[in-house]
């Protein structure tokens, strides 16, 4: 890399920590996580393929110092067995901390897997969060159901953000397209708070 590159390097990721332009440069990377994708040759991967998960687990908040029950749902495209591309609807526990906070988003990340034995694989995977705090009002909303109605708690959006996402995990093939997943997932800065995520998934492969 030479001295123009280096500089012009320094300046994005300056860039990237203002909060205006987070947005901006998480799809600018994104796109090149995109790009570098292209590179691999799918034509000649034996195990390409799609999938979706979903399952339940722990998330733990730094600052709040609460743990609330969360839930993820996923899918995803295994470009060859070592390389995939996943995105997944996350909701990191309601009623946390004193406000009834309500923290969710959609997380797009590359993962990376390497196997161990014939039925293990070990993987990391890096991305971005898409997050979405809300407060839980006392207020109600109703409207007509069938011949009756539905009511909620009104929320209220109080932050969002675009944010790194990482984590690493161990998968198990049960079956030829069963799978059993435990990972730990990171999700930084949402609602100026860290979020850990512990949680235990099953897989389907088509």
């Amino acid at each position: 890399m030479n001295t123009t590159e280096s500089g012009l390097f320094s300046g994005k990721l300056a860039m990237c920590q203002h909060k205006r332009l987070a947005t901006k440069c998480a799809h600018n990377i994104l796109l090149g996580m995109i790009l570098l994708l292209g590179v691999v040759p799918f034509a000649a991967a034996e195990n390409a393929g799609w999938y979706i998960g979903g399952g339940f687990g722990s998330a733990d908040d730094d600052k709040l110092d609460d743990r609330g029950t969360a839930f993820k749902i996923f899918g995803g495209y295994w470009f060859n067995p070592r390389l995939a591309l996943e995105a997944a609807a996350i909701g990191l526990g309601d009623n946390i901390g004193p406000q009834d906070l309500i923290k969710d988003g959609i997380a797009v990340e590359v993962l990376g897997a390497v196997p161990v034995g014939e039925r293990f694989e070990l993987f990391a995977k890096a991305g971005f969060f898409l997050w979405e705090v809300r407060v839980e009002t006392d207020d109600l909303e109703c409207s007509d159901f069938g011949s009756g109605f539905i009511c909620f708690f009104e929320e209220d959006e109080i932050d969002d953000g675009v944010d790194p996402a990482y984590g690493i995990g161990v998968q198990y093939r049960f079956h030829d397209r069963w799978n059993v997943r435990g990972e730990w997932e990171r999700f930084k800065n949402v609602g100026e708070s860290d979020v850990d995520l512990v949680s235990v998934n099953i897989v389907f492969r088509f």
